[in-house]
């Protein structure tokens, strides 16, 4: 996916119900060389969420985001941000994942950073 690139992401741990996506602290997504800005962690709570809805989707079908929420909770700084999704409410159609994101610093220490929710659903995709 073109968004997965251009935010550096990639996947760490992947399993049904559950997602860890990761993204380098490139300097191109921070505002001042060293903190991401909201909106790029937003976007990483929201795809690590979608990510999780969609190991429990069914064949020929793909998620779609219906709203997140994110809370900022400290400076997103470091070496990189992991984003650890968990699907807390599965449906026929439809779930709620709930995210945290830590920022890593280059010596490995963690720092919770944001949480926040997903609600995600279940869309077929054509053939």
């Amino acid at each position: 996916m073109p968004a997965w690139e251009t935010l550096g992401l990639s996947i760490r741990d992947l399993s049904p119900g559950k997602a860890d996506i990761e993204m380098a602290l490139l300097p191109r997504l921070t505002f001042d060389g060293r903190h991401v800005q909201g909106g790029i962690v937003g976007a990483l709570l929201d795809i690590a969420g979608g990510a999780a809805a969609f190991t429990l989707v069914g064949e020929g079908h793909g998620v779609v985001t219906l709203g997140f929420e994110t809370h900022h909770l400290g400076p997103p700084s470091g070496g990189l941000l992991l984003a650890r999704a968990r699907v807390v409410k599965p449906g026929r159609n439809q779930s709620v994942s709930l995210v945290e994101v830590d920022a890593v610093s280059e010596t490995g220490e963690t720092r919770l950073c944001a949480t926040g929710h997903v609600t995600a659903c279940w869309v077929p995709i054509p053939a």
